[in-house]
């Protein structure tokens, strides 16, 4: 086997001292070192000028220069080669300041031995390559934080451009319609008037549009601040803006107390209040509508299947504990009762090594659900699983609360079924 070649430059004003390095570095059968000899400083600095070499050995104390003096001479002349500093007793301090600046290691040239002479050279050959790579990282990633900003700054424009240009003539739109209303009422027939109001409610679906579009595509690139977030006390501040605007509803609201995360405030506000307002929405058909907020757990145990490979339906709370292994609060499994032929799955992409015992939190209604073969759907923006003469929106919420989870490195999915409700789950890991 051919042995490896590194090529050192050693500059050392001792001949005597240069002699047993060289002397020291013969033994070893899996290297071979091509020394260079260089006295004097100039001598090193012409070699480096010409030649290649892999690494330095470098006495501090020469004739023409001494001390941290040689050391930076060295390196700005080879910036990107590894330097190993020899010392002798007296010059062990401004070694190791040598080293803080830059120097990969420190040799005592009376104690070293031939093994501790080709370690150092070759660590020091490692170090320097991993410091140089680490170096290109660093650059790439200063490099994508400015594509970054600038992708931000560009959003922000487009931002604005949306929000100025096409507002205007919505506003436009919807003033003319107005004026048309308000002017000419006792002279447009009972279908023009149908006509101006159909023409002003499609003007303020779209700019809801507007508003969700923007939001949806802040939500990639806005920065996130995070601190600890009362998600409890958010869920109870939502459901009582929903209860005051249609008090007449009778809902029961189940909500979780003192759940507290990590997170982004403002972003986790947008995503709870989407789903809320969904599960508000969807349940507004029952004569009693129940939603909740809770949190439940992860563990490493099988879903429970029956002969035909499917989920059987859960009969009671304990079922559910032990076949979803979930630790539930006492509030989620009082649900579970009300509500037991829900399923209650892992996400699809569940590694149950990594994710063991994974805090999950959901929002739960026992609306009019979906039909879980057409659930690919509903994270992608404007598409809708319900007709939306029947359900307002637009189509996007769900694409932004998947955003938004994202942004926290979690994951969110869903279970449902026709006429029984529907339950998100999602991981915060920030």
């Amino acid at each position: 086997m051919k042995a490896q070649i590194i090529k050192i430059l050693l500059v050392e004003d001792n001949p005597g001292d240069a002699f047993l390095i060289q002397d020291k570095l013969k033994n070893d059968s899996n290297i071979k070192f091509e020394l260079t000899h260089a006295e004097y400083l100039y001598q090193a600095i012409a070699l480096l000028k010409k030649e290649y070499f892999d690494v330095i050995l470098l006495d501090l104390l020469l004739p023409d220069s001494q001390d941290l003096e040689t050391f930076v001479s060295i390196q700005e002349e080879a910036p990107n080669l590894p330097i190993v500093v020899l010392t002798g007793i007296k010059d062990e301090k401004i070694a190791i300041q040598a080293v803080r600046q830059g120097a990969q290691d420190y040799l005592d040239k009376q104690k070293a031995t031939g093994e501790t002479l080709g370690q150092a050279i070759r660590y020091a050959i490692e170090r320097k390559l991993t410091q140089q790579q680490l170096k290109q990282h660093s650059k790439k990633l200063e490099k994508a934080n400015r594509e970054l900003e600038a992708l931000n700054q560009e959003l922000e424009a487009f931002s604005y451009s949306v929000s100025h240009d096409l507002r205007n003539p919505l506003t436009s739109i919807n003033a003319c319609c107005s004026l048309l209303l308000e002017q000419n009422n006792d002279r447009l027939g009972e279908e023009t008037q149908e006509y101006i109001q159909l023409i002003r409610n499609c003007s303020h679906r779209m700019e809801e549009i507007i508003d969700d579009l923007l939001t949806l595509s802040r939500m990639k690139y806005s920065q996130i601040k995070i601190e600890s977030v009362q998600l409890s006390a958010m869920v109870e501040t939502i459901t009582k803006e929903l209860q005051q605007k249609q008090p007449q509803r009778n809902v029961e609201f189940v909500i979780e107390p003192e759940i507290e995360v990590r997170g982004d405030r403002a972003l986790l506000q947008i995503a709870l209040e989407n789903l809320l307002n969904n599960a508000w929405k969807y349940s507004r058909e029952k004569q009693t509508a129940i939603l909740e907020f809770g949190i439940c757990q992860l563990d490493d145990k099988e879903q429970i299947k029956n002969e035909e490979g499917e989920n059987k339906n859960l009969t009671n709370s304990s079922q559910a504990h032990s076949a979803y292994g979930r630790v539930c609060t006492q509030k989620t499994v009082g649900l579970l009762e009300r509500n037991s032929k829900t399923s209650f799955p892992s996400p699809p992409d569940f590694d149950r090594k990594k994710d063991t015992k994974q805090l999950v939190y959901f929002v739960r209604d026992n609306g009019v659900g979906f039909d879980m073969e057409k659930a690919e759907k509903l994270f992608t923006p404007f598409q809708r699983l319900h007709s939306a003469s029947k359900f307002e929106g637009t189509g996007i919420g769900l694409a932004t609360v998947q955003r938004i989870i994202h942004r926290h490195s979690g994951k969110i999915w869903c279970n449902a079924a026709v006429d029984r409700g529907a339950t998100f789950y999602f991981t915060l890991e920030l």
